[in-house]
């Protein structure tokens, strides 16, 4: 025992020899830097997802069987490429048909014209025609009556001395006929004459009998007056003239009742005319219908899906392709209170989970007019770079300055992560002392700090990795 006491008594010894000559660790070398509060942004965050500016679903406007789809999804179109074929054959057999319509209405309005233009002409000559058989019947009609009148006022005294003139004239005329053909006569008997002067002085003294014999009736009548026979005459005459005016101005109002088939005619040619109209647009309407049968690309972008194959009916509003195009960008829902640090035109930064968190900045093209009165909220669109990779239906994240508030900045290479608890190595003289602190968001290459630390308290911000509690550090300026 006393052996064994010996023996631990010079291990000790030589143990506390061995221990006092141990040479200390050296300084760690450390930049320091003083915590300060300062002013820093109040950022909110808020998410959204990934769109195409573009979006629409290619459908045909007419029934037909799909002939044709010249794309796939992902495939690139461009602005007027033809996408899809449909089968034409009934579209071209209403073409066909519209076109003869329009033919058989021009040729019915311009029967319609012809017969309206011969219809005018005939019933403007036809009405001229009677205006002047009025006339004249009017003529007649003041004619007989005047004759009627005459009649009616018999003979008058100088109507009866001229009477009794020519009765005288023609007897004197008679006498000399009469003695000329007694002279020629007798002139005859002894051949002195020849036997045709004889038969002329034989002609003119009929002729002189026969103007005394009228001559004399004409002064016996003109002595004896009108009678009652030339008077119910007259009277005949006159009711015969204006039974003729009547029928002129019956005949004229006939004619002008016929002009009214001139607008019957004009009528017809406005319907045929009409349904020239209706016929071009049946026409107009089946040839817009046949380009439809090749559905085009309505914008340069890319297909997403692709919906029918050859073979299929496709219908009025039935999608057969869709397709995306113009830029991306993100629609985001942003509270309120944030509203008023965005606006159109200003550059905001985004990331992508998809892409690894990426941040790359987006231009806020539009924000809603009116916000949801639930929620206070308001939805937000911003334009991607087109160098940002990103894809429609991708989530992502906005970043808006909610103003500024007090806080504490450090170098983020100054904050130590252990364990999911985050530490600072605080400075007390040359010692690092471990110090639990709670972090908010990151400013560039600061994070802020919302508790474990006070203004004008020390940190080390360089070689972390070489500390550790208590650790010995000199500080390097």
């Amino acid at each position: 025992m006393i052996l064994i006491a010996t023996l631990n008594a010079g291990c000790r010894g030589n143990s506390g020899e061995h221990a006092v000559s141990q040479p200390q660790p050296m300084p760690v070398s450390v930049q320091v830097a003083t915590v300060a509060a300062s002013s820093v942004p109040h950022w909110t965050d808020a998410t959204g997802n990934v769109s195409a500016e573009l979006t629409t679903d290619i459908s045909t406007r007419s029934p037909g069987r799909v002939t044709a789809i010249t794309v796939k999804e992902g495939d690139r179109i461009r602005k007027g490429q033809p996408l899809v074929y449909l089968d034409a054959h009934d579209l071209d057999a209403s073409i066909a048909e519209a076109g003869a319509d329009v033919q058989a209405s021009a040729t019915g309005y311009q029967s319609a014209a012809i017969a309206a233009n011969m219809a005018a002409a005939t019933s403007r000559a036809k009405i001229e025609t009677a205006k002047a058989q009025v006339e004249q019947a009017k003529a007649a009609l003041a004619t007989m009556i005047a004759k009627r009148d005459l009649v009616n006022a018999g003979p008058r005294s100088q109507e009866r001395a001229e009477a009794e003139q020519n009765s005288a004239r023609a007897n004197a005329a008679l006498v000399l006929a009469r003695k000329t053909y007694d002279r020629m006569a007798s002139l005859y008997k002894n051949d002195a004459i020849t036997g045709q002067q004889l038969d002329s002085a034989k002609s003119e003294l009929d002729s002189a009998q026969a103007a005394y014999q009228f001559a004399v009736q004409q002064q016996s009548l003109t002595d004896e007056g009108s009678r009652a026979e030339d008077k119910k005459a007259a009277d005949a005459s006159v009711a015969q003239a204006q039974a003729g005016l009547y029928a002129a101005i019956a005949a004229l109002q006939q004619a002008s009742a016929e002009a009214l088939i001139v607008n019957v005619r004009r009528a017809d040619m406005r319907q045929t005319q009409a349904q020239i109209g209706r016929s071009r647009a049946a026409l107009s309407a089946a040839v817009a219908n046949r380009t439809y049968s090749t559905i085009f690309a309505p914008f340069d972008g890319v297909v997403t899906q692709r919906l029918a194959d050859p073979g299929a009916m496709a219908g009025p509003g039935v999608p057969l392709l869709r397709v995306q195009g113009g830029d991306l960008r993100i629609e985001a829902v942003v509270p309120e209170s944030a509203l008023s640090s965005v606006h159109a035109g200003a550059s905001i930064p985004v990331s992508l989970d998809a892409l690894g968190g990426k941040s790359f900045s987006a231009l806020v093209i539009d924000i809603s007019p009116q916000g949801d009165p639930a929620s206070h909220t308001f939805l937000i669109k911003a334009r991607l770079p087109r160098s940002s990779s990103a894809r429609a239906g991708m989530f992502g994240r906005v970043r808006l300055n909610a103003g500024s508030e007090r806080s504490m900045l450090i170098p983020a290479a100054s904050v130590v992560d252990r364990e999911g608890l985050t530490y600072v190595f605080l400075v007390q003289g040359d010692i690092a002392k471990l110090r639990l602190v709670s972090t908010g968001s990151s400013i560039g290459n600061s994070v802020a700090v919302l508790s474990g630390l006070q203004s004008g308290d020390r940190i080390a911000m360089s070689n972390i990795d070489k500390l550790t509690d208590n650790a010995r550090i000199s500080e390097v300026k």
